[in-house]
């Protein structure tokens, strides 16, 4: 079993948990190389990550408990959501084009070339991830001006703060995806 581990590096693999994209280094990523792993995995952590920032509690600067989103404005909360329908939409697609080629395009693509076509990201699929990535632009901007404003009383600054950060890195992500779909549909229309 020890040479097992070595050979697949399992050392080396990064913990699925649904904040793991907050902890994990992208280095491994090739520029300009088409990884639609990495897209698959980061819709993954959006999909199932933004109803758990809201719903489930994580402990946090000296063992206090809460969930990173918990104190944010159902409105809010509501575009979060809209945002994660897009996010769905995405995965979906990339995930069920793997199994199923609806067009005669894509069959054909799939027959000549599978590997160049596996590696290729949809436009719907991009304009998915883009129009997700606008959403979740629209709440971290609505919660930076409303930062010091709305529910102080209610809300000391530490979790606001903390909400914040996760809607920031949250929203890298989705901009991380954007450009990464972006390059591999470019790659699809040059080949």
């Amino acid at each position: 079993m020890g040479w097992l581990r070595e050979v697949l590096h399992l050392e080396e693999v990064g913990s699925r948990r649904y904040a793991s994209f907050l902890e994990t280094d992208r280095t491994d990523v090739l520029p300009g190389v088409c990884q639609r792993y990495v897209i698959t995995d980061g819709l993954h952590d959006l999909v199932f990550g933004i109803p758990e920032w809201r719903h489930y509690k994580s402990e946090w600067m000296a063992g206090r408990k809460s969930a990173p989103l918990h104190a944010m404005k159902h409105a809010d909360y509501q575009l979060l959501l809209q945002a994660r329908k897009h996010f769905i939409k995405a995965r979906e697609q990339m995930l069920m084009r793997d199994y199923y080629s609806p067009s005669a395009f894509d069959r054909l693509k799939l027959r000549k070339d599978p590997p160049k076509f596996f590696k290729t990201v949809t436009t719907p699929v991009g304009k998915e991830i883009q129009a997700g990535n606008q959403l979740m632009k629209r709440v971290v901007d609505k919660q930076k001006s409303s930062e010091f404003e709305d529910s102080v009383k209610d809300v000391d600054y530490a979790a606001r703060r903390r909400q914040l950060l996760t809607l920031e890195g949250a929203q890298q992500l989705a901009t991380n995806l954007q450009v990464m779909a972006q390059q591999c549909g470019a790659r699809l229309q040059q080949a």
